[in-house]
């Protein structure tokens, strides 16, 4: 019952707010449209009990309404209003209720039934309520109507329980006749009924069946499939670029967990992008099974490699139904509880509320008209609060959470102009052949050529394929992302590569297979040839410790003992071995193979 509660628009919670405030087990349809000031066949009314019959939780009993038991006591006190006078006098005793009987002026039964019926029968008209306390002292009326508006409770810690009155004497007036009842807890309480009443005849519960009219602009869908297809390819290639940094450069955790502020700078260095941009990139990388967390850092998964080597039209739905249940707003600038946002990769109690309210927020945008969107996402706010108004309630700042869920839908590619894209079409229906589809229909495939210009650039026109971006990395240095991803190759870049094992020859002919036109520059032929040709004159080898003597005829033969293989020993020069082994380790093979050698200072 509690969770479907918190998934009703505001006009069922205010029925059953309203009903609650009435008194069960059962409550008149027209006690209920009354209220309201509305006739019992209201349309509007109608509607709102046919949303709660729906789920079970109220439904028509003959002339009545009833309502699922554990929502008899869903708001503490409903409408600000408090119990109903019958069950507060069910509590006091027989002197009590003879006592009250007397100040209101009305006769008290043999009985403390008929008493209580007696008095119930006064102060539930309404008018009667109003008149008596109209007979009060000024400053007991104005405390009487200011509870009715803003209690219903007021603490009284004078209330003497066994005589039922109060050393206040403001408070006293009203709980000797009834209007207040000390509840034992050195508090009073005002019945809901003389609350309603002092209200005046002309206040009604609220009741908002409708929900708040948003300011549309036109949205042609061309145009929004044409900004959802800008955002999400991008998107996607910036996440890829994260993935390939966080594999190199695995991301460091914090010691209470998550990834710190520091290290999504540090990322968003390495891939250009803000801070935020990097937090929803891991978050979402997470949420698709992309990275995980593995003692002190964040690595990519096994599903990262198949991921990668997708083409972008792959690549978006496993990160759409990803964000569809992340349990987190990255974008937001709080968090849902007001302080500053966790560490990325962290979750809090709000994550729930936050999946739940990302759904309402994609449903919102899915009901507004054909060929129109929001003319300002900012009204969006209005429209979740009335979709599930105890869902935002929970929230410190819902339009900084609201704003942040509005922020992640337009830079995913599901809502674009204000309104709903087909991936945000797909993503709501749950049908992930209808997802695959459109996100094949909006991205196109990744680009396997580059363009080598002579100023030593190659610059991909959309999203490199993953065989492509890896090919540059490794000859040149990445310096932008995102529609038009570039790289420029130096000295440094090409000496790399060369490091990495690649020759000069098979280097170039790899760069002409993925060149437009199978021709590269002369300035970047000339580059490579350059490097080569300087690349392994010089050589460095790690040495331990030396071995020389004055007959190089020893020491060929002492590289030759098979015992002394071991260590590695290398002629570099006729008088000169190097051992990869230190000197002690050394000393002792040369002595064991039958040498007498001293150790030099």
């Amino acid at each position: 019952v509690n969770a479907a509660l918190h998934g009703l628009p505001l006009p069922a919670i205010q029925l059953i707010e309203l009903i609650q405030a009435l008194g069960g087990p059962a409550v008149p349809r027209s006690s209920v449209s009354g209220a309201l000031g509305r006739t019992p066949d209201d349309c509007d009314l109608d509607a709102a009990l046919r949303v709660l019959a729906m789920r079970a939780l109220v439904w028509p009993d003959g002339d009545d309404v009833a309502m699922a038991g554990p929502l008899w006591s869903a708001f503490p006190y409903p409408l600000g209003l408090g119990p109903p006078i019958e069950r507060l006098l069910a509590a006091r005793t027989a002197d009590e209720l003879r006592r009250i009987a007397l100040n209101l002026g009305i006769p008290a039964g043999q009985r403390k039934q008929q008493t209580a019926r007696e008095i119930t029968a006064a102060l539930t008209d309404p008018a009667r309520v109003r008149a008596i306390v109209a007979k009060a002292p000024a400053d007991t009326a104005e405390v009487l109507r200011d509870i009715a508006w803003h209690g219903p409770t007021v603490a009284s810690p004078g209330i003497i329980y066994g005589y039922g009155h109060s050393a206040d004497p403001t408070l006293d007036w009203g709980l000797i006749r009834g209007l207040l009842v000390a509840d034992g807890w050195q508090a009073a309480v005002m019945p809901g009924e003389v609350g309603r009443a002092l209200r005046g005849a002309d206040w009604h519960p609220p009741f908002d069946p409708h929900p708040p009219r948003l300011g549309l602009a036109p949205a042609e869908p061309i145009a929004v499939a044409r900004e959802a297809a800008a955002a999400a390819g991008p998107l996607v290639a910036r996440l890829a670029a994260v993935l390939d940094s966080c594999s190199t450069a695995p991301v460091a955790l914090l010691k209470a967990g998550g990834v710190g502020a520091r290290e999504l700078r540090r990322l968003g260095r390495a891939v250009g992008g803000t801070e935020p941009e990097i937090r929803l990139l891991l978050e979402l990388a997470r949420a698709a099974g992309l990275v995980a967390a593995t003692g002190e850092q964040v690595l990519p998964t096994d599903g990262y490699d198949a991921w990668r080597g997708q083409e972008p039209a792959g690549q978006l739905p496993p990160v759409l139904r990803g964000w569809w249940r992340l349990a987190a707003a990255p974008l937001a600038t709080r968090g849902a509880n007001g302080e500053p946002l966790p560490a990325a990769l962290t979750r809090t109690a709000y994550g729930e509320i936050i999946v739940a309210l990302r759904h309402e927020l994609i449903r919102s945008v899915a009901d507004l008209p054909a060929g129109h969107g929001l003319a300002d996402p900012g009204e969006l706010v209005s429209m979740v609060t009335w979709r599930a108004p105890l869902l935002v309630g929970a929230i410190a700042d819902a339009g900084d959470l609201v704003g942040g869920l509005c922020r992640e839908a337009t830079q995913l590619g599901v809502v674009a102009h204000g309104a709903l894209t087909p991936l945000g079409r797909a993503l709501l229906d749950g049908d992930t052949k209808l997802l695959a589809r459109a996100a094949t229909e909006l991205l196109p495939a990744a680009v396997g050529e580059a363009l080598f210009q002579a100023d030593l650039t190659a610059v991909v026109p959309g999203t490199p394929a993953a065989a492509l971006a890896g090919l540059l990395d490794s000859v040149a240095d990445r310096e932008s992302h995102g529609g038009a991803a570039i790289w420029r190759f130096s000295p440094a870049s090409v000496r790399a590569a060369l490091d990495a094992g690649q020759t000069a020859d098979e280097l170039l002919a790899a760069l002409r297979t993925v060149a437009a036109g199978t021709t590269l520059p002369q300035p970047l032929e000339y580059l490579v040839a350059d490097v080569a040709r300087r690349h392994g004159q010089i050589r460095v080898r790690e040495a331990a410790c030396l071995i020389h003597a004055d007959d190089p005829a020893l020491l060929a033969e002492i590289g030759a003992v098979r015992g002394l293989a071991p260590l590695h020993l290398a002629l570099v020069a006729p008088t000169v071995l190097a051992s990869s082994a230190g000197a002690a380790q050394t000393l002792a093979a040369l002595r064991a193979a039958g040498y007498a050698p001293v150790r030099e200072g």
